[in-house]
């Protein structure tokens, strides 16, 4: 996530009528502030609005998953 893409949804998160706008907000201000701690919550809360059923997030990754994670994905 950088920091030009969480401005852009700020922005968009704040010209919107969302039900939960005021939800993104609040967490993308948390984020842009790189308070990633929330991360979790966050998922399982757009995953519950949109009736998930799979892919609960039940924790962080640590940092060493998480280098194994972007290894994999993105390099």
């Amino acid at each position: 996530m950088t920091d030009e893409r969480i401005s852009e949804m700020i922005d968009t998160a704040e010209e919107s009528s969302y039900e939960y706008r005021d939800f993104y907000i609040e967490t993308l201000e948390a984020w842009q502030d790189d308070h990633f701690d929330n991360a979790v919550e966050v998922h399982n809360t757009i995953w519950n609005a949109n009736n998930g059923t799979v892919g609960k997030a039940y924790g962080l990754m640590s940092e060493s998953e998480e280098s194994a994670y972007i290894e994999r994905h993105f390099e």
